[in-house]
């Protein structure tokens, strides 16, 4: 059975265990109150016994310099701070498509 799961964003570099073959599908916030909001990665869990492997996202503010895209596939975009604040979502990858 798969199982839809959220896992914490931090802006910057951040590595995230996720389950073997699990499917990222998007970034967004959450508000739980006013004076707070998160950013979460979900994720299409195939089996949450899997081994767990470390996969390496990187968060982009507008006006932040990307020094290489040739290994980052895009996953999103979300807005913080009433859209004062647009992150850009990718994940880093092992090997690049040829």
């Amino acid at each position: 059975m798969m199982t839809m799961c959220k896992f914490p964003l931090k802006p910057g570099v951040i590595e995230v265990a996720l389950p073997a073959k699990s499917r990222v599908l998007q970034v967004n916030t959450v508000k739980p109150n006013p004076e707070e909001e998160y950013a979460w990665i979900w994720a299409l869990v195939v089996d949450d016994n899997a081994k767990p492997e470390i996969r390496t996202f990187r968060t982009f503010a507008t006006g932040d310099p990307i020094e290489s895209f040739e290994r980052l596939a895009y996953i999103g975009t979300f807005l913080m701070f009433g859209g004062k604040r647009v992150w850009r979502v990718f994940e880093e990858l092992k090997q690049v498509a040829q």
